[in-house]
């Protein structure tokens, strides 16, 4: 593994050197360099380095692990239900439902809505109200609804009325583009 260190105090760099040789020996220090100038210049002086790998482990280390599959029981059964397939989330009378796309039919969650929130993909589902969180790819229709509010029709459809909260409006309108919200 090659290293170039970056560190303006001397002291520092040093110890990271130590520390980087400790964890992988058969680590070469490139250089040592004091500023992101620097950096430039040795950049240009010295062939371009391969990010590939590096790029490819920070995409896999960021990248969230979202909900893929949801198990759903239904008496002395178990539901395996896709994400591809789940049209939106709501919640009535303190029980959170998903509605399959495929079927139309409903089927009970464990999660409610604000734990749902965080284990979805955004780019695929938004928050619209306290009530709901939709897929993209359920959205029929939708119509402007009084004070700057939206209101959608889904396929399937609900059984009561959706309509997106005045507070998430803008967002919701940068979600539909695939602006990140």
């Amino acid at each position: 593994m090659k290293i170039l260190i970056v560190e303006d105090e001397q002291a520092a760099a040093r110890r990271l050197e130590k520390l980087l040789l400790e964890i992988a020996p058969e680590t070469e220090i490139l250089a040592h360099l004091e500023s992101v100038e620097a950096c430039l210049n040795w950049l240009q002086q010295h062939p371009a380095p391969d990010f590939t790998a590096l790029l490819e482990h920070i995409r896999k280390q960021e990248a969230p692990n979202y909900l893929r599959r949801m198990l759903i029981r239904l008496g002395n059964s178990i539901k395996l239900i896709d994400m591809s397939d789940a049209a939106f989330f709501y919640t009535k009378d303190k029980i959170t439902f998903l509605i399959a796309h495929s079927t139309g039919k409903r089927f009970p969650v464990d999660y409610p809505l604000d734990k749902l929130e965080t284990m979805l993909d955004p780019k695929d589902f938004f928050r619209i109200n306290r009530q709901f969180i939709l897929r993209i790819n359920a959205i029929k229709e939708m119509q402007p609804y009084s004070k700057s509010r939206i209101k959608v029709e889904t396929t399937p459809a609900a059984d009561q009325e959706i309509i997106v909260s005045t507070e998430r409006e803008a967002a919701f309108k940068r979600w539909l583009v695939g602006e990140a919200v």
